[in-house]
């Protein structure tokens, strides 16, 4: 089939939905993107997932992709299910993992009969029919596809990091520019309800101004520490992978499991927790707070307890700062406990906000602003005075992320504004695929992504050299 041009289109918008209050009659809840629930497209958008692993498979089921009789089926458990997600057609998945690829291709072929399946995504790139890709492979595969992939004319979305390094990172930028494609970072927690009430709170002032944010994410086990079921008992055999596909441009060395399955272990494929958990902090951060660019940032930590032979550490601290800003920035993970999990403070002068699935404001005991309140008792500091829930908590408080993902239940559900409980997958999704038609930039750019890409390397840097790290703005670089 003849490439579809799909830039400049008419795009039917959608009608605006209506928020209700919680009870929070003093708090304003954010508005859910009208611009996701997009009216029926004009043309099918034809897309190719490549890396259809754990991951991958998420993409799959978000946009309706699912055999009911596969053992996914019965990992994953969601109310109302996974209808198809209309306008988009899947015409080709890739993996070099054969097992996986066939995964892949089952769920597609179950929905719409076929798909072609390709083990290198050089050969699937050669098709003349794809408007966008998905691409959810190691770190260090993230880049070079993209860019073969635009190169291609195709848009991109690209799971975190969106690169391996900083230089891959302006290579990436000068792409996009050059051929006018559109990129979606896989920072899914823009769609998040509780976010957008953060989003309230900081703009009706009720923290007043910020300077410290505290966060942490705790994981214990092996699917915390990324060590997975597939390496143990000599993972599987050599010919099911095509290792010099996985191994790309990094460095050639034999095949073993732990590598091609804890690929987050090692240096050569990933950043380790600064690009697969820290940016998630750092993207709320900037979709919060506006930052950009820390000035500076130092890194810490070691391989304290999972001593298996990884290179990445497995208790990571950062300390990021923005002088413009008068803000400092501290995210504290370790792999070897989950008490807590996690959780984000952001603290004002005025009040503090912690959020994770349940959003509290609490005022500060010095506030000027609530200083009558506490005074006569109508405020305490340990007491919240806004309480949201995401009631989309019950169904995943209780596990770490890691494991609901292992589960095959991911931990991105989220409460829409009409009480459905909503994948923020599938929502990142809709917001990539209407922008694909109107060529508006979506939730998650490029431009979005690039501050937290570049926070991340620093720290990757931070670590590994063990110094503290300053960016040269004007010289674009790491000093």
């Amino acid at each position: 089939m003849k490439k579809k041009v799909l830039t400049r289109r008419k795009f039917l918008g959608a009608t605006a939905g209506t928020v209700a209050a919680a009870g929070l009659k003093s708090l304003p809840l954010a508005r859910e993107d009208e611009d996701l629930l997009a009216a029926e497209p004009e043309e099918e958008i034809r897309l190719a997932v490549i890396g259809t692993g754990r991951r991958g498979q998420d993409h799959l089921v978000a946009l309706g992709y699912l055999d009911k009789t596969s053992k996914l089926a019965k990992r994953k458990r969601k109310p109302g299910g996974y209808p198809l997600e209309p306008g988009q057609r899947c015409v080709a998945v890739c993996d070099p993992f054969k097992t996986s690829l066939d995964e892949g291709a089952r769920q597609v072929r179950a929905v719409l009969g076929e798909v072609a399946a390709y083990s290198d995504y050089r050969d699937m790139l050669d098709r003349e029919d794809l408007d966008a890709v998905i691409i959810a492979t190691p770190d260090h595969l993230h880049t070079p596809i993209a860019l073969a992939a635009i190169k291609k004319g195709c848009d991109v979305f690209v799971e975190k990091s969106i690169s391996n390094n900083l230089a891959e990172t302006f290579e990436l930028e000068a792409a996009l520019e050059k051929h006018g494609r559109i990129l979606q970072a896989g920072f899914q927690s823009r769609q998040s309800y509780i976010h957008k009430q953060a989003a309230n709170v900081l703009r009706d002032g009720h923290i007043g101004k910020v300077h410290m944010v505290e966060y942490f994410m705790h994981r214990n086990g092996e699917a915390g520490a990324w060590v997975f079921p597939e390496e143990k008992d000599g993972g599987p055999a050599r010919d099911l992978i095509d290792w010099d596909v996985f191994l790309g441009d990094a460095p050639k060395v034999p095949y073993t499991p732990k590598r091609y399955f804890g690929w987050r272990c090692y240096w050569d494929y990933s950043t380790g927790i600064s690009g697969d958990i820290m940016t998630h902090l750092l993207d709320a951060m900037s979709g919060l707070l506006g930052v950009g660019v820390p000035s500076s940032v130092m890194a810490s930590g070691g391989i304290y307890y999972w001593k298996d032979g990884r290179e990445t550490p497995d208790q990571f601290n950062v300390l990021l700062e923005y002088p413009d800003q008068d803000l400092s920035i501290c995210f504290l993970s370790t792999l070897n406990n989950s008490f807590h999990k996690s959780a984000t403070r952001i603290m004002g002068e005025d009040g503090t906000i912690e959020l994770d699935w349940r959003l509290m404001v609490m005022p500060d005991r010095f506030s000027k602003k609530y200083a009558k309140q506490i005074k006569s008792g109508a405020m305490h500091p340990h007491n919240p005075f806004i309480d949201v829930m995401d009631s989309a908590a019950g169904l995943v408080v209780n596990a770490a992320p890691s494991q609901l993902w292992l589960g095959g239940m991911g931990a991105t559900l989220t409460t829409r504004e009409d009480g459905e409980i909503r994948d923020t997958t599938l929502l990142h999704h809709q917001n990539f695929l209407k922008c694909i038609r109107t060529r508006e930039q979506p939730a998650a750019s490029f431009a979005e992504a690039l501050p937290v890409t570049i926070a991340a390397h620093m720290a990757t840097v931070s670590y590994r050299e063990g110094r503290r790290v300053r960016w040269d703005a004007e010289k674009r670089q790491i000093i």
